[in-house]
């Protein structure tokens, strides 16, 4: 038996079209180190079609992280959406074949989704994680502020003198 949170059994899946939603809440995002993911509250849902031994299943992730802010390193609540398409077949091992490819044992057609899971949602994160504009602290909106209205380089000075004949 696979010792997991979230474990998929393929076995009782029903040949055609399935549905399976998971919630992932604080208690399983904190633990993400690295990533200053401190919780949020992501529903997924596992959108799949069985061929037999064979499944392709999107994994749909919606719902938002507690992260911090690029800019102001306070806490933001970042929304995430995204798809992702996976396939599991059920064969003589349980094994990793791509990074969307899994083999599952026949003998125990069960997996565990934790680390799966993990990665989806630090891969659905924002590049950039800000808040909306103006949301940050006053000192730091103007400081940022500042960095803009002195942005002009010296060097380029001259560059603005050069009239070009239109």
């Amino acid at each position: 038996m696979v010792e997991a949170r979230y474990i998929l059994s393929l076995r009782g899946l029903p040949d055609g079209e399935f549905d399976i939603v998971y919630t992932l809440d604080d208690s399983f995002l904190a633990v993400i180190e690295g990533f200053d993911i401190f919780g949020g509250d992501v529903k997924v849902t596992l959108e799949g079609t069985r061929s037999g031994d064979n499944f392709e299943i999107d994994f749909v992730l919606e719902g938002t992280v507690r992260t911090l802010c690029d800019r102001c390193n306070a806490p933001l609540d970042a929304e995430i959406e995204a798809v992702f398409p996976m396939s599991f077949a059920l064969g003589a091992e349980t094994k990793e074949v791509s990074d969307s490819d899994f083999m599952v044992s026949r003998n125990e057609p069960e997996m565990g989704l934790d680390e799966i899971l993990w990665q989806l949602v630090v891969l659905a994160m924002p590049m950039r994680k800000v808040h909306e504009e103006g949301a940050c602290s006053e000192e730091v909106e103007s400081f940022f502020l500042h960095q803009q209205q002195n942005a002009k380089d010296p060097r380029w000075a001259d560059l603005e003198q050069i009239q070009f004949d239109k």
